[in-house]
């Protein structure tokens, strides 16, 4: 039962009746159950009739209006939404607070969210208060930001309430004040108040204000400090309400917020109330019920503790040392209410869009579409309308291309099975389906403007499939509704590049940046569209075939308001036809007015995250660690408890750089290798992983000096993997996209391996920079060897693995220097401003306006590069290919040229503070960097910034690098895997490998020039058709090669591409030979035969056997065995 308000009775008595003898409830009734109702500040009703005093609007619902009357106090000056920004920015900037810059959209590595959804992810580690070092940025105290967020799927996921509802979106703007640690409740509250009622003129009586009831399960008091606040500023006793945990008690998931939590209280606006006038309704029970006319306006959550989860799924709180205020509102939802209109498009930040929406639709399709008339609700059904007849509007389609489907597909049915289906299910109303189009064209390009200027593309999984998702939904909704061509679809194209384009006009000025600030837009407006159109390409020719297999299974739906499971599983399989996609399949369901269906359940042991990021694992070279999940979690408290001591792992970068020499002279020979000294370190702590068998277990962990020698005797006879921490190591963890190294454990007295290192981790807690190095180790089964009377042993890691990441990640940072240069030119001129052109310039994500990078991956023979590629939409796949030879060939020649002048790589240790003044030093958003960073130079790193024009690269960067240029020998580029049409990744190996790879497809087209020239006049020559047939099967043989084949079959992936066009061309040369032959007579078969006899060694005891297959008898291989030559 909802809980009803009172006003003033016209007595003008200044107490209110909470309970009423009628009711039938006594005063020590009352008082026995008083917290049975601790959750409201008034008591609620116990009935729905009218109070006197007050009166409950639940039964009589006013009719909603897209606009309402505003009271004159409202400051109408500021009621614009950029003017709304700068004001909320400006009055906590007055109070103390620093305006720090947005961070980006791109998730960091490992969290679960998909996108930056709220904006306290980039104060994370202040909450928690885990850097180890100083900078202005983990010196906050007090902090204001505009966060611009994403929220699809997870917690947050409302995507398919988008254009349908009134306040919902992907992309919206939060506006947000923060302290971490210096003022509390009151101080949050107060300026909440102060700001909408004073500054923006808020009447008080259209505010609801809600707070925490408590929570018995967890243990959690009700917060009354807040409510006494709330009464205090004078907040009306019947405005103020209690809520419980779900509605109050919010809580940051563990991977993207750490698990922070605490008891909120919101501020409810009721739109009805904005006019200020004194008659007004009770709205109370319309707080937290989803109703447009009463919404959630602005959060504040009072940070107390920490949400944790063990193994056997167990909730406890971890007090936090300090109160912290996250507070948050979103923008479009304020610009609504200071604008007067109830839902969040008919705002200035949306209305532009939806008169573009009509502009470039009438461009595009050539006629003028319907206008958008805000449609919400579908019209009541008439009597006419339940047995089949409806008004014209009713009983029109979406539009033309919709209508086309619908006829196509129930051509067949009879017509009582028609009139069957009709009054089962009401018409679709045309006009809403519009309104909804039009929302959902607005709303989904905003979304979609942001995730590609902070660098993210659409893609087959994780947050670029939800990209794409958001493509398909927007195009379909526009097609459908006659908006745009279903042949070639651009008008999401246009909108997204128009939105990039004002975007990028926009210049703010911020007192901090963070670590993982927003930078300048990585594509150009006219690039935006290019890849949202590619994207298009290969989606419109499915659409058809989707909606009609939607349209089939509507056939079959009775009257009820969802689909069955089989229906949904059907609809996925391709039963009714073409295939559909689950995300697709909810897009449908909604637009013909059925529930979405829920989500599948993932697989046991995957969360619905995993599952959608795709089952496929990146291929790591290092085993896969014992324990993770909870027993990470659980490792991380025991070691912290045991007070074992983090590893100093600073030596892994103590290398020593050698010269091989030439064995007959003693002269260097050229090549270098890296090899890490060996360290004697001190064993702190053995850690036992828990048995497969018990996934619910947790690891031991072994921390006494008394017990870890008879601890270390007994597992050194069994096979089982075991970890071993010291207080130091030279081994290097995965990292930054480096694989981690393997070696030995060695005794220093017998200097025999007791223990082979298979992997190894660092563990941190909260992000630190410092952790736990766990070696996971295996005993090496050399009975001899014998463990030291001390728990010292010396590490040892392996030599040429190490030698091979090293060279392989400084080759990565130069590919990544050369793709950035080579790619400037691609840049498209756009309309900006001159200071917008410089900060493009020198903006460390995106490196020019034709490429963004995405990270990297190194292994020991080779590393990966994936990066944006974009140059428009080809028209011909043999377009592409050639692009991306020139672009392959002009890369090798800068890095090469580099390689060729020697130049030092520098590695210098710099705050944030400092890397703020160098913006050429190229950071990834998805990256966590501690307050302390190394920075790895190719070159001198200058002081102010680097030259953009130079043979110059700066990184953030923890992993292994070589010390000179000339080390790496040579780069090539040795496959190209398109991840999507504008994400290529590419493979590439350094050293003396690469130099002999570039050696061996030199000497290989040199023979097929040869043969090809020789073959061009067809002479009627036996042993060039030989030859030919002996060069198809060499050239068959590289090819089928894999990259970790032997290293004179790796091909250059230039001379990769000559080699395939070759092999295409050599069954027709063999053809014109062997024509030549047969016309002069020759026997092929007979010249064959005599060569392999003249080839037999004369002592051979064995017969030469030969097998024919008469049918094809103009296919010769050859083949070497030891007992001579036969013929197969």
């Amino acid at each position: 039962l909802g809980p009803v308000t009172f006003r003033q009775s016209s007595a003008g008595t200044t107490m209110f009746r909470l309970i009423k003898k009628e009711r039938g409830l006594a005063l020590r009734m009352f008082n026995e159950e008083l917290s049975l109702y601790r959750q409201y500040a008034t008591l609620p009703s116990t009935s729905r009739h009218p109070i006197p005093g007050g009166e409950c609007t639940v039964d009589h619902k006013l009719p909603f209006s897209r606009r309402v009357k505003l009271s004159p106090s409202i400051k109408k000056a500021i009621c614009s939404s950029n003017d709304l920004r700068d004001e909320f920015l400006s009055f906590f900037q007055d109070r103390g607070h620093k305006i720090v810059a947005p961070s980006s959209v791109y998730p960091k590595r490992q969290e679960g969210s998909y996108f930056v959804n709220a904006g306290m992810n980039q104060f994370k580690e202040l909450f928690l208060r885990t850097g180890d070092a100083e900078s202005e940025f983990t010196r906050l105290r007090r902090a204001v930001d505009s966060q611009p967020c994403i929220r699809i799927g997870g917690r947050h996921d409302d995507l398919n309430d988008v254009g349908y509802d009134t306040y919902h979106h992907t992309m919206f703007e939060m506006l947000g004040n923060w302290s971490f640690g210096d003022y509390g409740k009151e101080t949050a509250c107060r300026q909440m108040w102060k700001f909408l009622t004073e500054v923006l003129g808020l009447p008080p009586k259209s505010l609801y204000v809600t707070y925490f009831g408590g929570c018995p399960e967890l243990d959690l008091p009700a917060d009354d400090e807040t409510r006494d606040i709330w009464l205090t500023l004078g907040v009306s006793d019947q405005k103020l309400m209690a809520f419980g945990f779900d509605h109050n008690f919010w809580r940051a998931d563990q991977a993207a917020g750490g698990g922070l939590c605490g008891p909120a209280t919101e501020i409810h606006v009721d739109y009805r109330a904005l006019s200020g006038t004194e008659d007004l309704n009770c709205a109370r029970c319309l707080v937290n019920s989803g109703d447009p006319q009463v919404v959630e306006l602005w959060n504040c959550v009072f940070i107390t503790h920490r949400l944790l989860q063990d193994s056997l799924g167990k909730n406890s709180l971890l007090p936090l040392p300090n109160l912290n205020v996250d507070t948050g509102m979103g923008l479009e939802r304020l610009a609504s209410v200071m604008q007067g209109v109830m839902t969040t498009y008919d705002t200035d930040i949306y209305s532009p869009l939806v008169s573009l929406i009509e502009t470039e639709s009438k461009s595009i399709t050539g006629s003028a579409p319907s206008t958008y008339q805000g449609h919400f609700h579908c019209p009541r059904p008439t009597s006419e309308d339940a047995i089949g007849a409806s008004s014209p509007d009713a009983e029109a389609s979406p539009g033309h291309f919709g209508s086309l489907i619908q006829s196509l597909f129930s051509r067949h049915k009879t017509q009582c099975e028609k009139k069957a289906t009709t009054w089962k299910r009401q018409p679709v109303f045309a006009p809403l389906l519009r309104d909804v189009a039009y929302r959902v064209l607005a709303d989904h390009s905003r979304a979609l403007a942001l995730a590609l200027q902070d660098g993210l593309l659409p893609g087959r999984q994780g947050i670029q499939l939800k990209l794409r998702h958001l493509i398909y939904r927007a195009s379909r909704a526009a097609v459908l509704c006659d908006l745009d061509s279903p042949e070639k679809p651009q008008l999401l194209g246009r909108l997204v590049a128009e939105i990039v384009r004002n975007a990028s006009c926009v210049n703010r000025v911020f007192d901090v940046q963070g670590p993982s600030a927003r930078r300048p837009a990585a594509v150009t407006p006219d690039q935006a569209s290019d890849i949202i159109s590619q994207e298009l390409h290969e989606f419109v020719p499915r659409l058809m075939k989707m909606e009609a297999a939607f349209q089939t299974c509507l056939d079959e739906i009775g009257p009820g308001d969802s689909l069955t499971a089989e229906q949904v599983d059907r609809l996925l399989s391709g039963h009714y036809g073409a295939p559909i996609s689950w995300d697709m399949l909810c897009a449908q369901a909604r637009w013909y007015g059925l529930q979405p269906p829920p989500p599948p359940q993932p697989p046991s042991g995957r969360t619905p995250v995993d599952t959608a990021r795709g089952s496929r694992k990146t291929t790591r070279v290092h085993r896969t660690p014992p324990i993770t999940g909870a027993a990470v979690t659980a490792l991380l408290a025991g070691l912290s408890a045991s007070q074992v001591a983090v590893t100093n792992d600073y030596p892994k970068y103590a290398v020593n750089r050698v010269s091989e020499c030439n064995e007959h002279n003693n002269k260097t020979a050229g090549h270098v290798t890296y090899v890490v000294q060996p360290i004697l370190a001190t064993l702190s702590a053995i850690i036992m992983p828990p048995s497969k068998l018990e996934a619910s277990a947790l690891p031991t962990i072994v921390h006494d000096p008394s017990l870890l020698t008879q601890t270390l005797s007994t597992l050194t006879n069994s096979a089982d993997v075991f970890g071993m921490v010291f207080d130091s190591s030279n081994f290097f963890s995965p990292s930054g996209g480096q694989a981690g190294d393997t070696g030995h454990i060695i005794c220093p007295i017998s200097k025999k391996v007791i223990f082979e290192v298979e992997s190894t981790e660092t563990y941190s807690q909260g992000g630190k920079e410092n952790g736990w190095v766990v070696h996971w180790v295996r005993p090496s089964g050399d009975s001899t060897a014998s463990l030291p009377r001390s728990l010292q042993f010396i590490l040892s890691p392996d030599k040429n693995r190490r030698s091979g990441l090293t060279m392989h990640h400084t080759a990565q940072h130069l590919l990544n220097w050369a793709f950035a240069e080579e790619l400037k030119p691609l840049q498209r001129p756009t309309q900006v401003s001159p200071d917008t052109a410089t900060m493009d310039a020198l903006s460390p994500q995106a490196d020019s306006s034709g490429t963004f990078h995405y990270g990297s991956r190194v292994q020991p023979d080779r590393c990966y590069v994936k990066l944006t590629v974009l140059t428009g939409t080809p028209t011909e796949e043999a377009e592409d290919l050639t692009f991306l030879q020139d672009l392959i060939c002009r890369v090798e020649e800068r890095c090469r040229a580099v390689i060729a002048a020697d130049l030092p790589i520098n590695v210098k240790v710099m705050t944030w503070t400092e890397i703020s003044e160098i913006s050429s030093v190229r950071r990834y958003p998805w990256e966590v960097y501690p307050p302390s960073v190394r920075v790895v130079s190719i070159g001198d790193l200058v002081d102010v910034q680097l030259p953009q024009d130079s043979q110059h690269s700066a990184e953030l960067c923890g992993g292994t690098h070589l010390q000179r240029t000339g080390d790496l020998e040579d780069i090539v580029v040795v496959a190209v895997r398109s991840r999507t049409r504008s994400i290529k990744e590419f493979v590439a190996i350094a050293g003396s490998r690469a130099r002999e790879a570039r050696r061996y497809g030199s000497a290989l087209l040199a023979r097929i020039r040869s043969l090809e020239t020789l073959s061009e006049s067809a002479p009627a020559d036996a042993e060039l058709a030989r030859q030919l047939q002996l060069l198809a099967s060499d050239i068959d043989a590289v090819l089928g090669q894999h990259l970790s084949g032997h290293r004179h079959t790796v091909l250059p992936f230039l001379q990769r591409c000559e080699v395939e066009g070759s092999r295409a061309r050599l069954p027709g040369l063999l053809g014109r030979v062997k024509a030549s032959l047969k016309a002069s007579g020759h026997d092929l078969l007979e010249t064959e035969l005599s060569h392999a006899l003249s080839n037999t060694p004369a002592d051979d005891a064995n017969p030469l056997t030969m097998e024919f297959a008469f049918d094809k008898v103009n296919r010769v291989s050859y083949e070497q065995s030891d007992a001579g030559q036969s013929i197969a």
